[in-house]
């Protein structure tokens, strides 16, 4: 991977952290949840915080992808285990989760809001991963 190419998966990397850091901060607005299908967290504070820090995490790679060398390297392996974990966090929960993390409804159907949105999250993530640890590997030319 050449040094154009890393920055823009870090680039790119970077809006959609930065678009999931937002979703994370405006938690406490019911009615984005709503129409998205999410689960809000209770407290909201929570989920709020960690999408500050989500925010502030898009700020770095940013600036990593305009910084060629070890800090670029540092960054993407730092954003490639923590897409890693995430994903496979997300997958785990998907397959083991328990009958009370399903919603049943009146016609006896099992509702599955919201596990659509967590597939290509997992997936995502999974995907953002690959391309940090390939940035990773990239040597400086």
């Amino acid at each position: 991977m050449n040094q154009r190419r890393a920055a823009n998966v870090l680039r790119v990397h970077a809006v959609v952290t930065l678009a999931l850091g937002a979703l994370l901060v405006a938690d406490t607005w019911d009615g984005l949840y709503e129409r998205l299908a999410l689960p809000q967290a209770l407290p909201a504070l929570l989920t709020q915080l960690g999408g500050v820090f989500v925010v502030a995490f898009a700020y770095l790679l940013w600036r990593a992808a305009a910084a060629p060398g070890e800090l670029r390297r540092t960054v993407a392996a730092a954003a490639a285990v923590a897409n890693g974990a995430a994903a496979v966090i997300i997958a785990l929960w998907l397959i083991f989760r328990g009958k009370s993390d399903l919603e049943v409804t009146t016609q006896g159907i099992v509702d599955t809001q919201g596990i659509v949105e967590l597939i290509v999250a997992a997936v995502v993530l999974g995907a953002f991963a690959l391309a940090d640890a390939a940035v990773v590997r990239q040597r400086d030319d």
